[in-house]
């Protein structure tokens, strides 16, 4: 079986207990913690068993294995069981894929709400530390503080949409939308640091 696994990625592995030479449990302790077999660990095993001595039945678990069942046993037990943890595991694949999708898109929220505060907080210092002699000298500022908390809402409505998708209460709605604009926004959304950098911002298209 060990020779195998290299060649084959079985999705359960059902494991005799009592083997000469090397025992279930010592095959299972191998694919559970040896580096060259990383791959595997996650496997579910289910141990077969003549026995009914407690003790290695809590080693079998203690190695690693999910379940068990004794011999002789029914094909039916066999199966359901088997079909059970099939079950289980592509379960908890899936919701390791969503778990790993959900941090992938929090960790971009978070980095895409930085630039609209930051713009927000830039503007608020430029405001606070220049004298205007007329309320209209802010005209120029307005719009971008404007547009920033927009963005910063937009992003915080799409976390709130996870937590609405993910509790099965809210879809997917796909829109047509104007690359133009998406582009024009993006611009806006950078030119508060691109004035305090001196840089220029162009949009060839």
């Amino acid at each position: 079986a060990l020779q195998m696994m290299p060649k084959v990625k079985p999705d359960l592995i059902l494991l005799d207990i009592v083997m000469p030479e090397m025992d279930g449990i010592e095959v299972c302790q191998t694919l559970k913690n040896q580096p060259e077999y990383l791959d595997y660990k996650d496997i579910p095993i289910v141990f077969l068993t003549a026995k009914t001595d407690s003790d290695a039945i809590l080693k079998a678990f203690e190695a690693g294995g999910v379940d068990y069942i004794t011999k002789p046993f029914q094909n039916q037990e066999l199966l359901a069981r088997v079909n059970t943890h099939l079950t289980l595991q592509e379960r908890t694949l899936q919701l390791e894929h969503l778990n790993q999708e959900k941090n992938r898109f929090l960790a971009t929220a978070s980095h895409d709400l930085k630039n609209p505060l930051s713009n927000i907080l830039m503007l608020a210092q430029i405001i606070k530390q220049t004298q205007f002699s007329h309320i209209d000298e802010l005209d120029p500022y307005l719009p971008i503080i404007e547009r920033s908390a927009h963005k910063m809402m937009g992003i915080i409505n799409q976390l709130l949409d996870v937590n609405r998708i993910e509790s099965g209460s809210q879809g997917f709605d796909r829109e047509p939308m104007e690359i133009q604009a998406a582009v024009n926004q993006v611009i806006q959304s950078f030119e508060v640091s691109a004035q305090q950098k001196e840089m220029g911002l162009n949009c060839l298209y």
